[in-house]
């Protein structure tokens, strides 16, 4: 039965990549517009996905505006990516390698993400220029400061702070999301990180019967201070980001609802 599990979804979600991919071609134009549409059938396709896969998604707190955000996020493997997906129309900033997979590399292109190559300045900052580019013609944009994925069970890796360029000496909002994918039901950790292979994590996601379950918490828009510098930024975040978690991690319902309220803006960085 486990297998049979797993071989349904597998070709449910090809067919999905395929016929989203396909009709994100045929319609989503040109230019920013385009890029604009792109989002859309990004949030499609991660809704399609989350359904197929059984992730359900408990969301924690709510944006008072949908576009021109930079989203920033911890990462523990591609759960993050499908639950963000699902939930907002983003424009993702990948890492250039990933267009040469097979098949998949075609499929994400079509989403219109901002390819990031660390290795090769000009294009370093040509990347720069494009997340700076669709925050301002409106266009939320992710990315997983980290770098990486990790456990997803201690504090976060330290933030590189390229992408914090795009908004130091602007007043363009930061989005800081908290994601938690709670233990699978067989107990076991759900970030996929280090030197896993892919294969064989997503055959046990996909083999579960009732699925899985992933938190998404939506903290207080941010902004850089005036002379601000982009490590000065992303340290901060970094430090915001980490009291946060503390705060999701205890498990005091009224300390996060005072969270998610903006109250500890003030009192968090003294």
């Amino acid at each position: 039965m486990r297998l049979f599990r797993i071989a349904w979804k597998v070709v449910a979600i090809i067919g999905w990549m395929l016929y989203v991919a396909t009709i994100c071609i045929i319609a989503q134009g040109r230019g920013w517009r385009g890029v604009r549409r792109a989002t859309y059938f990004s949030n499609l396709w991660g809704r399609g996905m989350c359904r197929i896969i059984k992730i359900r998604l408990e969301k924690f707190g709510e944006l008072a505006d949908t576009r021109g955000r930079l989203f920033i996020s911890n990462h523990s493997g591609y759960l993050d990516i499908l639950s963000h997906a699902a939930l907002f129309r983003l424009r993702f900033v990948s890492k250039a390698e990933v267009r040469n997979y097979p098949v998949i590399g075609w499929m994400l292109g079509t989403s219109r993400p901002i390819w990031v190559n660390r290795k090769n300045k000009v294009a370093s900052e040509k990347t720069l220029q494009e997340i700076k580019q669709s925050l301002e013609n409106r266009i939320n944009v992710m990315v997983y400061p980290e770098g990486t994925s990790t456990d997803g069970q201690g504090a976060f890796l330290p933030f590189k702070s390229t992408s914090f360029e795009a908004i130091c000496e602007t007043n363009l909002p930061i989005q800081p999301v908290i994601t938690i994918a709670l233990p699978g039901e067989d107990g076991g950790n759900l970030a996929w990180y280090g030197d896993e292979s892919l294969a064989p994590h997503a055959s046990r996601l996909l083999g579960y019967r009732k699925g899985v379950t992933v938190q998404v918490y939506i903290l207080p828009c941010q902004h850089a201070n005036p002379g601000e510098g982009r490590k000065a930024l992303a340290e901060r975040m970094h430090r915001y980001m980490n009291f946060a978690r503390e705060i999701i991690n205890s498990g005091d319902k009224n300390g996060l609802q005072d969270l998610l309220d903006g109250k500890f803006e003030s009192t968090w960085d003294k």
